[in-house]
């Protein structure tokens, strides 16, 4: 994401920002389906947003190197059924 000289790769951020922006169109139901197919050990209350659990979903991912190499592998390999509106984003 940053370059060598230049700082900031505006473009990388870009591209990531248009990502997010996409992932934030995901109903809450998907966002729990995707967390529990994957495992991951989040707290979600009945009264968290779906952009919410986005940012519990990134802090996980953050304190979980481990769950990021998983989600790698499965998203290479196809293996799991993402709801329309997750794969949408991930692979797009």
């Amino acid at each position: 994401m940053w370059g060598e000289t230049s700082g900031l790769n505006t473009k990388q951020v870009a591209i990531n920002l248009r990502t997010l922006h996409s992932l934030s169109k995901i109903n809450k139901q998907d966002w729990l389906k995707l967390i529990n197919e994957y495992g991951f050990d989040l707290n979600i209350e009945p009264r968290d947003s779906s952009r919410n659990i986005i940012g519990k979903l990134l802090s996980y991912l953050d304190a979980n190197p481990q769950a990021i190499d998983t989600l790698k592998r499965k998203v290479e390999n196809r293996q799991t059924a993402f709801p329309p509106s997750i794969g949408h984003s991930i692979y797009s």
